[in-house]
């Protein structure tokens, strides 16, 4: 007879030995139940290796900023076909704040003529970081090296090792270059206030002797005066003095500095005056403001043969200059005259050929760097 406690619904001990044999020994049917509420084990190291691994899937694919060499080779090109605006449009914003377009585009042909520019090779390099303070590479600055040749009509070639200081402009897929110029991206040492100077190195003019040994032509030492035209305060002043010194009329004077090839830091021969009077005009003149006096050497002929014989000097027209640039002859300079003198005939044997020094000066013509230098 069954106990009235199985009856309301306690379990008898069959019932309980049958429960925990079940746990024990679970049907498939049990299983599959169990399976369906069992929660998941999650490997959390895993997780975070795959989030990791997400992250650089997704920043592989978004565009790395552009690489710096492409603008170096850019620039390159532009200066070695004298596009110098294609130059200028490749700065950085505040590279062009410190030089007008006119400026840039400007200074760079007179620093071509300067150094008697005939063409140039520029080769870039590969681009180098500078290093951020924590020592990685910061990746907004670049430096490019470019190794550049100079092919010069007077001094040959020249080769020098100049960068381009690069700088990164906006960010991700806007992200560019610009270049941060200054002027040693022409020429180390060239800074904003130094200049390109091309000097020319004296000869002197060959002697005529007969075969007996005596002197046809040679020289004496005598006085110049002159003018350079980029010192003149006063050119009132100047030619009221300059008139009064040396017996010319102001129109003659002006007429000698302001001739074609006069340039504003040459010096340029108004009269030659005998030795004997050097030191005078030296005291009258030295405070005129674009006058200087400078000892030199003239032709003398002291045989006293016909000019027909030997010719005389004089000095050369531009298109004279120009037939003779091969020597370094520029307008002004005393060549022979008088196609039948002796001066004219041998007038290259006796003239000889110029020198040349290219150099970087100061503002005031202090010398910082020699270039390249030929002997005359």
């Amino acid at each position: 007879m069954r106990s009235r406690c199985w009856e309301i619904g306690l379990r008898s001990p069959e019932a309980r030995r049958r429960s925990r044999s079940s746990r024990m020994d679970p049907s498939p049917a049990a299983r599959i139940r169990a399976a369906r509420v069992r929660p998941l084990g999650i490997n959390r190291g895993l997780v975070a290796a795959v989030a990791i691994l997400c992250a650089a899937v997704l920043n592989a694919c978004e565009p790395g900023p552009p690489p710096a060499e492409p603008i170096a080779r850019q620039y390159a090109a532009a200066w070695q076909k004298s596009d110098y605006q294609a130059m200028w449009d490749l700065l950085a914003d505040d590279a062009k704040a410190q030089v007008t377009p006119a400026g840039f585009t400007e200074r760079l042909p007179r620093i071509a003529d300067e150094m008697t520019l005939t063409s140039l090779d520029a080769k870039p390099g590969v681009a180098t970081h500078p290093a951020l303070p924590n020592g990685s590479p910061d990746p907004r600055k670049a430096s490019v090296p470019l190794d550049v040749t100079f092919h010069t009509q007077r001094v040959g070639d020249i080769a020098r090792t100049t960068a381009l200081q690069l700088v990164m402009i906006g960010d991700k897929d806007k992200a560019v270059w610009r270049i941060a110029w200054t002027p040693e991206a022409i020429l180390p040492h060239l800074t904003a206030g130094r200049l390109v100077r091309m000097t020319r190195l004296p000869t002197s003019r060959g002697r005529i002797i007969a075969r007996d040994g005596t002197e046809l032509a040679t020289f004496v030492e005598a006085g110049v005066v002159g003018v350079i035209t980029g010192q003149i305060r006063s050119e009132t002043g100047l030619l009221s003095s300059l008139s009064d010194a040396l017996g010319m009329t102001p129109d003659q004077i002006k007429a000698k500095y302001t001739q074609s090839w006069v340039k504003p830091d040459l010096f340029v021969p108004i009269k030659t005056v005998p030795a004997s009077q050097l030191d005078a005009l030296r005291t009258r003149l030295s405070l005129i403001e674009g006058v200087q006096v400078q000892a030199t050497r003239v032709r003398s002929y002291p045989s006293g043969l016909a000019s027909q014989t030997l010719g005389y000097l004089a000095e050369a027209s531009d298109a004279e200059a120009k037939a003779k640039t091969a020597r370094g002859v520029e307008a002004g300079d005393l060549i022979g005259k008088k196609d039948t003198g002796l001066e004219a005939t041998l007038d290259d044997e006796l003239g000889g050929s110029y020198g040349f020094r290219l150099g970087i000066v100061e503002s005031d013509e202090r010398p910082v760097e020699t270039l390249a230098e030929t002997a005359p």
